[in-house]
């Protein structure tokens, strides 16, 4: 009887050893998920990251080219005034020269 006992003892520590390597085996299991998930998580959030950030330089890039064609265009009309205004001073400035001469 006091064998059985032993036996019987053993046996449970052996289930329980097994039952321990098996836990182990899945607790490392389980990290090993975790840790691939988490990474495939954070590489999806980069490439998210970077298409917004391609989004929002290509706006930012069109609304300057907005802006920079709306200011070429202010800077032709200041010429064109400028232009004009400098043909009227040079007849301005024939007719004073020529009634300076007669």
């Amino acid at each position: 009887m006091v064998d059985e006992t032993i036996r019987s003892i053993k046996e449970a520590e052996q289930q329980a050893e097994e039952i321990l390597v098996k836990a182990q085996e899945q607790k490392e299991q389980i990290l090993k998920d975790a840790s691939l998930q988490a990474k495939q998580i954070h590489e999806e959030l980069i490439e998210e990251a970077k298409r917004t950030a391609g989004r929002l330089d290509e706006k930012a890039s069109e609304e300057a080219k907005n802006q920079e064609d709306k200011e070429a265009e202010k800077l032709k009309d200041v010429i064109e005034e400028l232009k004009v205004s400098a043909r009227e001073k040079k007849g301005a400035a024939v007719q004073l020269v020529l009634s300076e001469l007669i």
